[in-house]
């Protein structure tokens, strides 16, 4: 069974985090693209945990939030992430009642972004 605590995930965390699963190939390594384009509008990010892969990487909803978007644009990011054990443990819990619901809310109305173009053309392949 996985955690089920929520994480606050800092953008630089979460810039390298991506950048190690690139390298090493062990996981999902979330939207790069995505997050490049829009870091100057995350306000913050919250993981999610949900499952195992492989029995040795935990599979995280990452939900960025957006400090602005125009109108009828979505207010938020979801993509999954893979982390190690560890590297989930060292994160900071998010705690309160409402930070809670907010997130598990994001999971069931907003949709998951699109993959990247370069992952889209590798399965293309």
């Amino acid at each position: 069974m996985p955690p089920d605590k929520v994480k606050q995930l800092p953008l630089a965390v979460l810039v390298e985090l991506m950048d190690r699963r690139v390298g090493d190939g062990l996981g999902t390594e979330g939207r790069p693209g995505w997050v490049s384009e829009n870091l100057a509008e995350i306000e913050y990010v919250l993981l999610l945990p949900y499952t195992w892969n492989r029995g040795i990487m935990l599979r995280c909803n990452a939900v960025a939030f957006l400090r602005s978007a125009a109108p009828g644009a979505a207010a938020v990011g979801r993509f999954p992430i893979d982390l190690t054990q560890p590297e989930y443990h060292a994160l900071v819990t998010v705690s309160g009642r409402a930070a809670g619901k907010r997130s598990w809310d994001v999971l069931l109305y907003f949709p998951m972004l699109p993959l990247d173009e370069p992952t889209t053309q590798d399965f293309a392949e």
